[in-house]
C-alpha cells in the first residue's frame, strides 16, 4: 500500500490494522518466532505512525522489537529500539505515562541488560539503578527490585567494585527470600556474593556462601553445572585458606560432576590444573605432573585455549623441576614461552617462564646460563607496571648465580640493587633480610669479615621482627659467629654459636645445624683455652652427625677436631686414635685429599709427643704426597717438609734434615707472606750444617735468616735467636770476638723489645745469650770464671722456667763446672757436671749427658795427679777411663747416623776428637796397649787413622825413642794414601797411617795387632767388651 492509499484510510482502520500486526508480533514473540515478531512489530509501528496520538502504541512496538532483537542476539539493534521507545515515552503527557509506566520500567530494565551484553557496565548500572528507583516503594514489585539489585551487582562486579557488588547481591538475596519459587535466584546471589568475598580476601566467608549456594542448587533440577562451579570455587577458597588437602577434595568432586556434563572439557581441565597445583603444594609432584598433563590434553582440544595450554606447560615445568628432571622442565618452560609470545598481554607470563628457566638452570649447576635467563626476565619485568617485586626477585637470584659462579663482588652489587627495590615494597621484610644475609655471605667470600658481620646483624634484626623466622635467625647467629671467629673474637663467636644452637633446638629436622653449632662452639672453646669443654662439644656434634646419612665428612671433621683437643689435654694416644678414625672416614669421601693430608699431618704431630720419630716421619711424608695432588697447598707441603726435617733431626740424620729444610724453603718462597717461615727454614738449616761441622755454611744461613726476620714485625726474639746462633758458629770457627759481638747484639735486642706476651721466651733466650757471652770471655782469656753462668742459671731456675729449660740449665751447669775446674774447685766442678748430666737424662738427651763424661774425666784425672796414694790415683784414673770410654763408644755409635764419609770426618773433628785424645791418653797412662789398639781399630772403620802418642816409639830407622808429648788425635781423618803424603817432619810420630784393620800391616810396630776381618761397621773388640755399659755414678771426690 502506497502512502497515498494509506492516507486515504480512516484512522480507525489504521489503528485496527496496527493492533492486528502488533498482536501478531506479540504472539510470535511468545512462541519464540523472533523474526516474525520483529517483522510484525515493524509493520505495526509503521501503521501507528499514521494514527495521531498513538505515541504509546509506537513505544510498545519499539519495545517488543527490542526484545525480539535481544533474542536474536542483535544487542546494538535492541538498544537502539529501547532508546527510541524511551524517547517517545518522554514525549507523553503525565496521564499517558501513568498508563504505560510498566513499559518505561521494562525498557529501562532491558536496556540495562543490553548494555551489560555490550560491555557498557557503567551504562548498564545507571539503567538498573533508574529501574530500581522506579520500583522502590511500589507494592508487588519486590521481585523486580531483587532482579535489578542482582543485575546491578553483576555490573558492579564487572566494574571491579566488589564491595558494592557484594552489597547488591546481599540486598537481592534478602528480597528473594521473601518470595516463593526464587530458590535458584537465591542460589545465584549466594554464588556471586561468594565470588565477591573471595575477591575481597574473605575466603572463609566466600566458602560459607558457596556451600549455602550448593545446598540450594542440589534441590533444583538442571543445576549440575552450577553445583560443579560451587565445588570448584569452594576448592579455590580452601586453597587460599591454606587447606590444600581440602581444596584437592573439592576439585575432585567438581571434576566428577563436570565429567557428567556435555561441553565441559574446559571446566574439567580447570579442575585438573588446580588439582595439580594442590598436589604440588602437598609435595606430590609426580601426581601433580600427571594432572597437569591431563589438563593439557583437554585444553589442546579446545579452540582459543592457548593461554591455558601455556599455563599447564608452565606448571608441569615447575613439577618436573621439583622432581629433579631439569632438562624436561626447561623444555616445558620453553614450550610455554613460545605460546605466551603469541598471546597479547602475556608479557608477565613470558617473564615468569624466563625466570623459572633460570631457576632450573641454576639447579642443574649452569649458573652462567641461569644468570642470562634472569637478566632476560628482568628486562621484561621492567616494562610491566607493578612488577617491582619480580624485578627484585630477578636481581636477588642473579646475585645467587653470580655468587655460585665465584663472582662475589658482582653478587654483592645485585643483592644491594634487589634490597633497594624490596625496601620500596610493602611486606617485603623477609626478602630484605634475605638480601642482607646473602650480602654478608658475599662479603665473607671477599674476605671482608667485618662487613659480613655488619650485614648478618642487620639481617638478624629484620628476621627477629618476622614470625616463623627462627631458622633464619639461627643462620645469622651461626654465621656471625664464624665472622667473629675470623676476626679473632672467640668469646663473641662462642656466644653466637650458643644462641644459634638454642634456636635450632626449638624446631625439628635441625640436627645437622645443631651439630654444626656444637662443632664450631668446640673450636671457639679450644681457642679460648677450654679444651675440655671443646672436646665435649666435638663429641656431642659427632653423635648428632652419626644419625645422618652421607655425613662422613662432618663426622671426620669432629674426630679431627677432638684429636686436636685431646692433644692439647696431653692425651696424645687418644689424639692419635681420633686422627686415624677421621682418616679412615675421609678416605671414603671423594674430594677429601686435603682433609686426609691434614689428618696425617696431625697424626705426625701426635706421634712427636710419643717420641716415635720414624712414625712421625712416615706420617709427614704421606701427608706431603697427598698435598702435592691438591692445588694451592704449597704452604702445607712446606710445613710437612719442615716438620720432616725436625723428625730427621731427632733421628740424627743431619744431611736429611738439611735437604728437607731446603726443600721447604724453596716452597715457602712461592707463598706470599711466608717470610717468617723462610727465616725459620734458614735458621734450622744453619743448625743442621753446624751439626755436620760446616760452621761457615751455618753462619751464612743464620745471616740470611736474620735479614728476613728484620722485615717481619714483632720478630725481635727470632732475630736474637739468629744472632745467638751466629755467635755459636763464629765461636766454632774461632772468631771469638765476632761471636761475642753477636751475643751482645742479641742480648741488646731482647732488652729493647720485651712485650709481655713474649716475656718468658725472651728471658730464656736472654739467659742463653748471657751464658754464651761468658763462654766467649773464658775462651778469650778475659775471664776465668765469669758470673754470666750463675746469672743465666738463676734466671732459668725461676718457677716459670725451671721445668721447661732443663737442657739450658744443664748447659749452664756444664759451664759452671768448667769454671770451677779452672779455678781449682775440682769437687765443685764434679758436682756441677753431675747435675748437668742428671738434667740431660731427664729431658731424654742421654748422649749429651755422656758428652759431659769427657770434662768430668779430665777433672778426675787432674784430681788423681794431686794424690800421693798410688792406689787412690789409679782408682781415679780407672774411673776417668770408664767415663771416657763410655763417651767414646757413644760417639762411635752416633757417627754412623751419617751416611757420607765427608760428613763423618767433619763430625769427628767437631764432636769426637777431644774424646779420643783423652781416651788414648788415659789408656796410655794406665798402660793398656790392647785398649789403645781396640780404640784405634774401632775408629778406623770409617777410614785410616794417623795417631801420634807418647811413650816408646820407633823412628824411621827402627830406633826406639820416647816423647813427653801428650797423646792427641790427628787434625782430621786422612785417606788411604796419607802415608805416602807424609813429609819427613811427620816421621817423629810413632803411629803412621796404615791400611784398614785386618791387613797384614800392623798399625804401630810395638802394639800387637788385634786379629779380625776388614771392618765396615763398628766392632768392639775384646779389650773394649767390658766398657760397653755405662759406668757407675762417680763419687764426689774430696
Amino acid at each position: 500500500m502506497t502512502d497515498d492509499e494509506q492516507s486515504n484510510e480512516s484512522e480507525d482502520e489504521l489503528r485496527r490494522r496496527a493492533k492486528e500486526s502488533f498482536s501478531t508480533g506479540a504472539e510470535a514473540l511468545l512462541r519464540g518466532d523472533y523474526s516474525e515478531a520483529l517483522s510484525s512489530c515493524k509493520n505495526a509501528l509503521a501503521l501507528y505512525r499514521g494514527v495521531p496520538g498513538s505515541e504509546c502504541d509506537q513505544a510498545c512496538c519499539l519495545y517488543n522489537s527490542g526484545v525480539a532483537l535481544m533474542r536474536l542476539g542483535d544487542w546494538r539493534g535492541a538498544l537502539e529500539r529501547f532508546d527510541r521507545a524511551l524517547a517517545l515515552y518522554r514525549e507523553l503527557s503525565e496521564i499517558d505515562r501513568d498508563q504505560v509506566r510498566f513499559l518505561y520500567d521494562s525498557v529501562i530494565d532491558n536496556s540495562g541488560i543490553v548494555l551489560m551484553r555490550l560491555g557498557d557496565w557503567r551504562g548498564a548500572l545507571e539503567r538498573f539503578d533508574r529501574a530500581l528507583a522506579l520500583y522502590r516503594g511500589l507494592p508487588g514489585t519486590e521481585r523486580k527490585q531483587a532482579d535489578r539489585l542482582y543485575n546491578s551487582g553483576a555490573a558492579l562486579r564487572n566494574l571491579g567494585d566488589w564491595r558494592g557488588a557484594l552489597e547488591r547481591f546481599d540486598r537481592a538475596l534478602a528480597l528473594y527470600r521473601g518470595l516463593p519459587g526464587t530458590e535458584r535466584d537465591q542460589a545465584n546471589c549466594l554464588y556471586n556474593s561468594g565470588a565477591a568475598l573471595g575477591e575481597l580476601g574473605d575466603w572463609r566467608g566466600a566458602l560459607e556462601r558457596y556451600e549455602r549456594a550448593l545446598a540450594l542448587y542440589r534441590e533444583l533440577p538442571g543445576t549440575e553445572l552450577k553445583q560443579a562451579d560451587c565445588l570448584y570455587n569452594s576448592g579455590i577458597a580452601l586453597r587460599n585458606l591454606g587447606d590444600w588437602r581440602g581444596a584437592l577434595e573439592w576439585y575432585e568432586r567438581a571434576l566428577a560432576l563436570y565429567q557428567e556434563l556435555p561441553d565441559s572439557e574446559s571446566n574439567q581441565a580447570n579442575c585438573l590444573n588446580s588439582s595439580g597445583a594442590a598436589l604440588g603444594e602437598l609435595g606430590d609432584w609426580r601426581g601433580a605432573l600427571e594432572q597437569f598433563d591431563r589438563a593439557l590434553a583437554l585444553y589442546r582440544g579446545l579452540p582459543g585455549a592457548e593461554r591455558d595450554q601455556a599455563n599447564c606447560l608452565y606448571n608441569s615445568g615447575a613439577a618436573l623441576s621439583k622432581l629433579g628432571d631439569l632438562r624436561s622442565a626447561l623444555e616445558r618452560f620453553n614450550q610455554a614461552l613460545v605460546l605466551y609470545q603469541e598471546l597479547p598481554g602475556a608479557e608477565r607470563n613470558q617473564a615468569d617462564c624466563l625466570y623459572s628457566s633460570g631457576v632450573a638452570l641454576g639447579k642443574s649447576g649452569d649458573w652462567r646460563g641461569a644468570l642470562e635467563w634472569y637478566e632476560r626476565a628482568l628486562v621484561l619485568y621492567q616494562e610491566l607496571p607493578g612488577a617491582e617485586r619480580n624485578q627484585a626477585d630477578c636481581l636477588y637470584s642473579s646475585g645467587v648465580a653470580l655468587g655460585k659462579s665465584g663472582d662475589w663482588r658482582g653478587a654483592l652489587e645485585w643483592y644491594e640493587r634487589a634490597l633497594a627495590l624490596y625496601q620500596e615494597l610493602p611486606d617485603s621484610e623477609s626478602d630484605q633480610a634475605d638480601c642482607l644475609y646473602n650480602s654478608g655471605i658475599a662479603l665473607r667470600n671477599l674476605g671482608d669479615w667485618r662487613g659480613a658481620l655488619e650485614w648478618y646483624e642487620r639481617a638478624l634484626a629484620l628476621y627477629q621482627e618476622l614470625p616463623d623466622s627462627e631458622s633464619n635467625q639461627a643462620n645469622c647467629l651461626h654465621d656471625s659467629g664464624v665472622a667473629l671467629r675470623e676476626l679473632g673474637d672467640w668469646r663473641g663467636a662462642l656466644e653466637r654459636y650458643e644462641r644459634a644452637l638454642t634456636l635450632y633446638q626449638e624446631f625439628p629436622d635441625s640436627e645437622s645445624n645443631q651439630a654444626n653449632c656444637l662443632h664450631n662452639s668446640g673450636i671457639a672453646l679450644g681457642k679460648s683455652g677450654d679444651w675440655r669443654g671443646a672436646l665435649e662439644r666435638f663429641d656431642r656434634a659427632l653423635v648428632l652427625y652419626q644419625e645422618f646419612p652421607d655425613s662422613e665428612s662432618n663426622q671426620a671433621n669432629c674426630l679431627n677436631s677432638s684429636g686436636a683437643a685431646l692433644g692439647e689435654l696431653g692425651d696424645w694416644r687418644g689424639a692419635l686414635e681420633r686422627y686415624e678414625r677421621a682418616l679412615a672416614l675421609y678416605r671414603g669421601v671423594p674430594g677429601t685429599e686435603r682433609d686426609q693430608a691434614n689428618c696425617l699431618y696431625n697424626s705426625g704431630a701426635a706421634l712427636e709427643k710419643s717420641g716415635d720419630w720414624r712414625g712421625v716421619l712416615e706420617r709427614y711424608e704421606r701427608a706431603l704426597a697427598l698435598y702435592r695432588g691438591v692445588p694451592g697447598t704449597e704452604r702445607d707441603q712446606a710445613k710437612c717438609l719442615f716438620n720432616s726435617g725436625a723428625a730427621l733431626r731427632e733421628l740424627g740424620d743431619w744431611r736429611g734434615v738439611l735437604e728437607r729444610y731446603e726443600r721447604a724453603l724453596a716452597l715457602y718462597r712461592g707463598v706470599p707472606g711466608s717470610e717468617r717461615d723462610q727465616a725459620k727454614c734458614l735458621n734450622n738449616s744453619g743448625n743442621a750444617l753446624g751439626e755436620l761441622g760446616d760452621w761457615r755454611g751455618a753462619l751464612e744461613r743464620y745471616e740470611r735468616a736474620l735479614a728476613l726476620y728484620r722485615g717481619v714485625p714483632g720478630s725481635e726474639r727470632n732475630q736474637a735467636d739468629c744472632l745467638n746462633n751466629s755467635g755459636v758458629a763464629l765461636e766454632k770457627l774461632g772468631d771469638l770476638r765476632g761471636a761475642l759481638e753477636r751475643y751482645e747484639r742479641a742480648l741488646a735486642l731482647l732488652d729493647q723489645h720485651t712485650p709481655e706476651a713474649d716475656r718468658i721466651e725472651v728471658e730464656r733466650t736472654g739467659a742463653r745469650c748471657v751464658r754464651s757471652i761468658g763462654v766467649c770471655l773464658v775462651n778469650l782469656n778475659e775471664a776465668v770464671f765469669p758470673d754470666h753462668f750463675t746469672r743465666a742459671l738463676k734466671v732459668l731456675r725461676r718457677p716459670e722456667h725451671v721445668d721447661h729449660t732443663k737442657d739450658d740449665q744443664a748447659s749452664c751447669l756444664r759451664s759452671i763446672g768448667g769454671g770451677r775446674s779452672a779455678t781449682g774447685d775440682l769437687n765443685g766442678a764434679v758436682e756441677a757436671y753431675q747435675q748437668a748430666q742428671d738434667l740431660y737424662r731427664q729431658v731424654g738427651q742421654p748422649e749429651r749427658a755422656t758428652e759431659i763424661n769427657v770434662p768430668l774425666a779430665r777433672v778426675l784425672k787432674r784430681k788423681a795427679a794431686t794424690l800421693d796414694s798410688i792406689f787412690e790415683r789409679l782408682a781415679l784414673l780407672e774411673e776417668s777411663l770408664n767415663l771416657t770410654i763410655e763417651a767414646a763408644l757413644s760417639l762411635d755409635r752416633a757417627r754412623f747416623r751419617l751416611e757420607r764419609l765427608d760428613d763423618r770426618q767433619r763430625w769427628f773433628q767437631a764432636r769426637a776428637r777431644s774424646t779420643m785424645d783423652l781416651a788414648l791418653e788415659v789408656a796410655a797412662e794406665l798402660g793398656r796397649p790392647h785398649l789403645i789398639s781396640d780404640l784405634i781399630a774401632t775408629w778406623r772403620t770409617v777410614g785410616t787413622l794417623d795417631v801420634p802418642r807418647t811413650g816408646p816409639s820407633r823412628t824411621a830407622s827402627g830406633e826406639s825413642r820416647t816423647s813427653d808429648q801428650s797423646v792427641t788425635a790427628t787434625e782430621h781423618f786422612t785417606g788411604a794414601n796419607s802415608a805416602k803424603e807424609m813429609s819427613e817432619e811427620d816421621e817423629g810420630s810413632s803411629f803412621v797411617a796404615g791400611p784398614a784393620v785386618g791387613s797384614q800391616t800392623a798399625i804401630i810396630a810395638h802394639l800387637p795387632r788385634r786379629p779380625g776381618p776388614g771392618l765396615l761397621m763398628p766392632h768392639h773388640r775384646t779389650a773394649l767388651a767390658g766398657y760397653d755399659q755405662a759406668p757407675a755414678r762417680t763419687a764426689a771426690y774430696r
